[in-house]
């Protein structure tokens, strides 16, 4: 489950000196860094109001979609396995489970 779905197989030895956990977590503290700025630029010197802008326009929700997308997008192509649903479940001889599908009519609903 660790191998396939947080990429650890990805280094000879991730927890060695803990650089592969050190650059996922300076990577997760760039990208929350970078919304704290554009919440911040948004908001005019304050985030609050920025995160009331964001709001108000939509943004946060269009962050998650695009997010859930790519995730889905991932997954779809077989790029992304997600451990007993789409890869690994119990009962190799078993066919693997229904995942549900949204068409591009559904996508493009508002």
């Amino acid at each position: 489950m660790i191998a396939h779905e947080i990429g650890v197989t990805h280094v000879a030895d991730p927890l060695g000196g803990s650089y592969f956990v050190e650059a996922m977590t300076d990577e997760l503290e760039r990208q929350a860094e970078e919304t704290f700025a554009y919440l911040d630029d948004l908001g005019g010197g304050s985030i609050l109001e920025g995160v009331y802008s964001a709001i108000e326009e939509g943004w946060f929700q269009s962050e998650i979609a695009d997010a859930a997308y790519a995730y889905e997008q991932k997954v779809s192509s077989g790029r992304r396995i997600v451990v007993g649903v789409t890869g690994y479940f119990e009962g190799n001889d078993e066919d693997p489970p229904e995942i549900l599908r949204i068409g591009p009519e559904i996508e493009s609903c508002s």
